[in-house]
């Protein structure tokens, strides 16, 4: 059985021309300029000229046609080039200081990016060859984003890279490489690696592979590590394939979570060969049987020949076939895990036949989420779920539709809108529509409109559905808009009910741009339909149903809300809750200034601490030694009643308390640890929990809430432990302190990202959404 043959980086320099806690990803939208963006228009002839003089803002529309070889240049603010509607633009790309520019809807013959290359999407594009990142020249925090792109029949040829996508980086860069490839398809066809990853800090979301098969003696995996390091894969589809996720040569600290993982007849779903402290949470590995007369689901612990033993993986909360612990390589921890065929292991492993909502044998993704009767439910350590979590579970569509689970990675929705320019709406990179250049609708229909006469649709339901939907049904209104009107209707599109029936609404809106939006199910009640009469959209729309989920559900770290979303230059965000006093989510790209995102202005500035890759794009890491003095207004309105969050990964294991956030005088604070490493709070005096130690180099999210009356700890949104606490003194006069608290010499050392401060107690739901909400 051959796992992994050796690995050769072809020298890039050839290849290319010269020329906290609290991922989402980071924006880079750039500076708004002065000047009013421009549409411009290019054709093969004139792109040069036309790119050359466009300026930050400023969109082009390319004609049909074959550009060449394209090689940008640093923009001062975002720059993005599109095909037109219905044409064929098809170039190569060759980056190596490229910067602030995004490419839409083309057809990309290659791909080579390096050099000071930052700032950079390439957005539903299809390849018809690979693509190659290179980091070995120092890339760091990049922000070089592939999104809602497709990877179809491409094969290894004598000069290629082995992987579609593939990451080239070497040992002496261990910074996180900011590249991030998410919502894409890769497959069907060819014999290529889905990705080959090779630098730091590469985050791999929500993704489908499929039918990933090797020929001609060439090996194949879905997902290969070689050379890598703190690679994230979380929310990816992968089936029908040779193999899964493969690291035969080494592995370092990856987290690979909430994935579904089913190769076609290879037994080994995940291979980590001489691991390094990895962790494998919160996937599903589906039974089967498959070669060498074997289960199908099994993860491969073992070493290779001459390099070091495997040692500190943590494999947790998962539902897989089996273990398979080879040699002398060790576990750091195996526990709550299912086991459908394999011994348990820990102490709270257990065995198990799971059951799906989408039967023996789901056909996507939220399929493989457990029936509320099936082994394994509220069975994690976290308190939700073994195997996956996604927000909303339907199963698999068969007579009537289904809706497409939230944060899966699933075949692209293709409706039609007229007036834009990029007429294909998906729930992929920009879920909320613009009256500028990438109108699509998402698929919980957040498109109001404001009217003067308030005409209402009333939906008659019937007791059977009548939807004739394969994976995702869609409403398909169709309208002829004016150049430049706007739309916004209050649950026009899509209502909330409880039944299953199907309505017909009949809204009048004046629509920017009329996209045909992605219903997530078939029910449909009372639907009312607001609009002002300028042009006229007639639609038959299969409205949204809520299931009414246990509001005690949590959803852990993976997917986050907007993991199918607005990457990069958009993010889709909910509404803060009330009582929001201070937001920061880190996301600057220079300089000492804290936005807070909050709208109530209080900014702050900092010194001694360092911004780099955070659990959501960008976080702080403190020394241990600083601490960034907070505006004094920030938390005047905190009395009796409080929450406090943040997203925190230690850099080791407090030893003694470690504060996060440290109110006026110690009214109110938020610790990563106290003299026995645990989490604590203060609402005046010193409430201390029974929680465990946080783990080092790992992201936790912590949150603390205070009613007047109890302190309640959540750890990863799950409510964790309550204290009754009935003496919280009100806020005192001074500055509250993030990272420390000098004069007790209670710093905190690490990262910290997401940090928020409210002037109330939120609920456990709140807190949960909040868990991944990024700021």
């Amino acid at each position: 059985m051959r796992l992994s043959g050796a690995r050769f980086w072809p020298a890039m320099s050839a290849r290319l021309v010269s020329g906290v806690v609290l991922v989402a990803i980071a924006a880079f939208l750039g500076t708004a300029s002065q000047a009013k963006a421009d549409k411009l228009y290019a054709s093969t002839a004139d792109f040069p000229a036309v790119f050359a003089g466009a300026k930050g803002g400023d969109s082009i529309e390319l004609a049909a046609g074959d550009y060449g070889v394209f090689e940008g240049a640093e923009k001062s603010s975002l720059v993005t080039i599109v095909a037109a509607a219905d044409s064929t633009v098809r170039m190569s790309l060759n980056f190596s200081q490229a910067r602030n520019l995004r490419v839409v809807g083309a057809t990309i013959d290659g791909a080579e990016i390096g050099g000071q290359t930052r700032d950079v999407s390439i957005v539903k594009s299809v390849f018809t060859s690979g693509a190659v990142v290179n980091t070995r020249d120092g890339m760091a925090d990049a922000n070089i984003v592939f999104d809602a792109d497709t990877f179809p029949n491409i094969d290894v040829c004598d000069v290629c890279y082995e992987g579609r996508i593939t990451i080239v980086g070497d040992e002496t860069n261990q910074r996180s490489s900011g590249i991030v490839i998410q919502n894409s398809v890769f497959g069907p066809g060819g014999n290529a690696d889905g990705i080959l990853v090779g630098g730091a800090g590469v985050q791999i979301l929500n993704n489908e592979f499929k039918q990933l098969w090797e020929s001609a003696g060439v090996h194949t995996d879905a997902i290969q590590l070689y050379g890598s390091s703190q690679t994230t894969i979380r929310g990816n589809w992968i089936h029908d394939t040779s193999s899964g996720i493969m690291a035969a040569d080494g592995a370092d600290h990856e987290v690979i979570e909430n994935n579904v993982i089913m190769p076609g007849d290879y037994p080994y779903a995940i291979t980590l060969w001489s691991d390094d402290g990895s962790l494998v949470r919160h996937n599903t590995l589906p039974d089967g049987v498959c070669f060498w007369e074997l289960r199908c689901g099994l993860i491969s612990i073992d070493s290779k020949e001459g390099l070091p033993l495997s040692h500190g993986t943590i494999i947790r909360d998962n539902i897989l076939g089996a273990i398979d612990l080879e040699g002398l390589s060790k576990l750091e921890e195996s526990n709550f895990n299912l086991f459908i065929t394999g011994r348990p292991i820990g102490e709270s492993d257990f065995a198990g036949t799971p059951v799906y909502v989408g039967g023996e044998t789901p056909s996507s993704f939220g399929g493989f989420a457990l029936t509320d009767f099936s082994p394994g439910k509220w069975s994690a350590s976290d308190g939700t779920d073994q195997g996956i979590i996604v927000p909303s579970v339907t199963p698999d569509p068969t007579e009537t539709a289904t809706p497409t689970p939230t944060g899966t990675p699933t075949e692209t929705a293709t409706p039609t809108a007229t007036a834009t320019e990029t007429p294909t709406a998906t729930a992929t990179e920009t879920p909320t529509a613009t009256p500028t250049e990438t109108p699509t609708a998402t698929a919980t229909a957040t498109a109001t409109a404001t009217a003067t006469p308030t005409p209402t649709a009333t939906a008659t339901a019937t007791e059977t559905p009548t939807a004739t939907a394969t994976e995702t049904p869609t409403a398909t209104p169709t309208a002829t808009a004016t150049e430049t009107p706007t739309a916004t209707a209050t649950a026009t599109e899509t209502a909330t009910a409880t039944a299953t029936p199907t309505a017909t609404a009949t809204p009048t809106a004046t629509a920017t741009e009329t996209a045909t939006p992605t219903a997530t199910a078939t029910p449909t009640a009372t639907a009312t339909a607001t609009a002002t009469a300028t042009a006229t959209a007639t639609a038959t729309a299969q409205p949204t149903a809520t299931s009414s989920p246990d509001t005690t559900t949590v959803i852990p770290p993976p997917p986050p809300p907007d993991a199918f979303g607005p990457f990069p230059d958009a993010r889709l965000q909910p509404p803060p809750h009330p009582g929001l006093l201070l937001s920061y989510g880190f996301e600057e790209t220079a300089g000492a200034q804290l936005h807070d995102a909050s709208g109530l202005g209080n900014d702050a500035t900092f010194k001694g601490a360092k911004r780099t890759a955070g659990r959501h794009g960008r976080a702080l890491t403190f020394d241990g030694k600083h601490v960034v003095t907070l505006p004094a207004a920030a938390t005047t309105d905190i009395t009796r009643v409080f929450t406090l969050e943040a997203w925190v990964k230690p850099q080791s294991t407090p030893a003694k308390r470690s504060a996060v956030l440290f109110g006026p005088g110690g009214a109110f604070a938020l610790f990563a640890g106290d003299a026995s490493a645990r989490p604590g709070s203060i609402p005046a005096a010193s409430v201390k929990s029974k929680l465990k130690p946080l783990a080092s180099r790992r992201w936790t999210h912590l949150a603390v809430t205070y009613d007047g009356k109890r302190v309640t700890f959540f750890v990863n949104g799950a409510t964790r432990e309550q204290r009754a606490y009935g003496s919280a003194a009100a806020s005192r006069a001074g500055t509250a302190l993030l990272g420390g608290t000098g004069a007790r010499g209670q710093f905190f050392k690490g990262e910290l990202d997401d940090v928020r401060v409210y002037s109330r107690a939120l609920t456990p739901a709140e807190v949960q959404a909040d868990l991944n909400a990024v700021i």
